[in-house]
């Protein structure tokens, strides 16, 4: 992700939850970056970092009722969160 425009940026702008796996990687590549160089997204804009999410350091509810635009930009955070949580009190 990050060489071209994948979604039409109305997609992103009538979402009602944006979903990262990087906040700050997100506003410098993807599809996310043209907005946050015209000035319509910045670090405040995202709802949930989904690394943070997997950790248990934020809150997801979902709703039927909710349009979530997810950008995963390739950082890793998931793969990592999730295979911690998996060995988690498992030896090698």
């Amino acid at each position: 992700m990050g060489s071209f425009k994948e979604v039409e940026f109305d997609v992103v702008r009538q979402a009602d939850i944006i979903a990262v796996d990087h906040v700050a990687q997100s506003l410098h590549r993807g599809n996310l970056k043209p907005l946050a160089e015209l000035g319509e997204i910045d670090e405040n804009s995202f709802d949930i970092e989904i690394g943070l999410l997997l950790a248990g350091k934020q809150t997801y509810t979902p709703s039927p009722e909710k349009r979530v635009y997810a950008q995963i930009v390739g950082m890793g955070c998931p793969d990592n969160c999730r295979n911690r949580k998996i060995t988690r009190g498992k030896r090698p």
